[in-house]
């Protein structure tokens, strides 16, 4: 049962809301803070005691996070390794 051109809209955001991501910027424009400023300024800070926190909060936007990676053999099958230990010790 897909969509039925004509049916009312049910659920999900309404049509003209903002957005919480939005409003949470405009909250912050409007108050003149820019979160980023802030955390820098937390981070450059040797005293502060959440200075870590902030410095790995920003290097968040700043650096692109790593993504686990599967490794196959040829077409899905498993790799195989094979090691061959020598005595060279003769």
């Amino acid at each position: 049962m897909g969509f039925q051109k004509g049916h009312k809209k049910t659920g999900g955001i309404q049509k003209g809301q903002v957005h919480r991501k939005t409003r949470v910027e405009l909250a912050c424009e409007a108050a003149g803070v820019d979160p980023f400023k802030v955390m820098a300024l937390i981070a450059a800070d040797d005293s502060h005691p959440d200075r870590m926190i902030a410095a790995k909060e920003l290097a968040k936007y700043l650096e692109p996070q790593k993504k686990a990676t599967e490794i196959t053999g040829k077409d899905g099958e498993d790799i195989t390794m094979r090691v061959i230990v020598e005595d060279y010790s003769k």
